[in-house]
């Protein structure tokens, strides 16, 4: 299904209107009010989903509808609307949708309000061709992807998910997250847990530092051993990894520190958990023979059910869904893609981690994530749809 002239203008137009539109993380109210006003226009069913995250005193929303046919297989189509805050340096207006050679330009514009709207355009053009199907589509439109916790599906899991999905496609820019230029199906990613080491010495006078125990030396030496422990390697995923990205200890004038706090940020891979990520940390202590006492904390999870981090997924690329998209990729767009992985952590994780739904990322195409002059090509925007639609066409028709 060609998009003609027409619809393309349409499409465009909805992709820039929502690019004009700030919705920073935190600020997504506009933006989800907006949407639903469209989702309405289109004659899809579109409600708000309220939920409260009360250690940030947050109100957020998410936008999604359930579009019910006849029997069949519940497939998700996901995004979020928010974007990261305004980065320096453009060139460009950030929130003016310039198109320019092709390209869109503006935050969010790729990361991802093309997938988002993609997904929108979709489901007008296929319930207009197809007002009788067999299945279910959920869509969903995310709040506060870019911000702590996934906090938008976290909640929507927890409030809203009643039944879980039999395949899940999130319109997410998966080209850009594995750094690639041609169309790709990525099949999964590693997850991801943040945790901090106290440590807790004895402190003493600077003269005498054989008196008192250092929580600044002991953190030197744990720092070496966290930064260099055995992660498991997956073929897709590649290795888990460990880093340091918080140091802080100090004793004010003159004084053995007493106290030190290291952060960590764990990617993993399947097979690498909470537990196993603890039962390392207990090794590496062991290993840099600390004299401090040491406490372990994780982040505390956003809501019941959910465990404070990102686990990791992978898709099986012989899934029938799979094959289907690359088969229409193929043959309907004639381009072979390449199966990859995200280097990035995001929503997918507990769509595809949490709930264990097979989960692939799939959308337009373009530069700059998170950057300045942030760009979407216009060209695969158009694509995604056709690609979308085709795909719910094989699936539910």
């Amino acid at each position: 299904m060609k998009l003609t002239s027409k619809e393309q203008n349409e499409a465009l137009a909805l992709l820039r209107e929502l690019i004009k539109i700030p919705s920073g993380y935190f600020d997504e109210e506009n933006i989800m009010n907006f949407t639903k006003m469209v989702a309405q226009n289109y004659n899809l069913p579109a409600k708000l989903h309220r939920y409260s995250f009360k250690p940030l005193e947050f109100e957020g929303l998410n936008l999604y509808g359930l579009i019910e046919g006849e029997g069949g297989p519940l497939i998700y189509l996901g995004g979020h609307l928010d974007t990261v805050h305004l980065a320096s340096g453009w060139t460009k207006p950030p929130l003016g949708a310039t198109l320019e050679e092709g390209r869109l330009y503006g935050t969010g514009a790729l990361d991802m309000k093309a997938g988002c709207a993609a997904i929108l355009y979709t489901l007008k053009l296929f319930l207009r061709d197809y007002p009788k199907f067999n299945g279910k589509i959920l869509y969903h439109f995310a709040s506060v992807e870019e911000g702590p916790y996934g906090l938008g599906t976290t909640f929507f899991i927890k409030d809203i998910l009643k039944q879980v999905p039999d395949f899940a496609l999130i319109a997410e820019p998966s080209s850009a997250l594995a750094e690639l230029d041609n169309a790709s199906i990525s099949l999964g990613a590693k997850g991801g847990y943040n945790y901090k080491v106290y440590l807790k010495g004895l402190s003493t006078h600077a003269a005498t530092p054989e008196m008192g125990i250092s929580a600044a030396e002991d953190a030197a030496k744990l720092v070496l051993e966290l930064n260099h422990v055995e992660t498991l390697e997956d073929p897709l995923l590649g290795k888990g990894a460990s880093c340091v990205i918080a140091l802080h200890s100090a004793s004010g004038a003159c004084s053995v520190p007493d106290e030190a706090e290291i952060e960590v940020f764990r990617h993993c891979v399947p097979g690498e958990s909470m537990a196993t990520i603890e039962a390392e940390i207990h090794d590496a202590i062991a290993r840099a023979e600390l004299k401090c006492s040491y406490t372990i904390a994780f982040r505390e999870p956003p809501a019941q059910g959910f465990d404070g981090g990102f686990p990791p997924y992978t898709t099986d690329k012989n899934n029938p869904y799979v094959q289907r998209l690359e088969t229409i990729l193929k043959e309907e767009i004639g381009k072979e893609p390449a199966y990859t992985s995200s280097k990035a952590i995001g929503d997918f994780n507990l769509i595809g981690g949490v709930l264990g739904v097979p989960t692939v990322l799939y959308g337009p195409r373009g530069e700059n994530i998170h950057s300045a002059d942030e760009y979407v090509t216009i060209s695969t925007y158009y694509e995604t749809i056709h690609v979308l639609y085709e795909f719910l066409k094989k699936s539910l028709t």
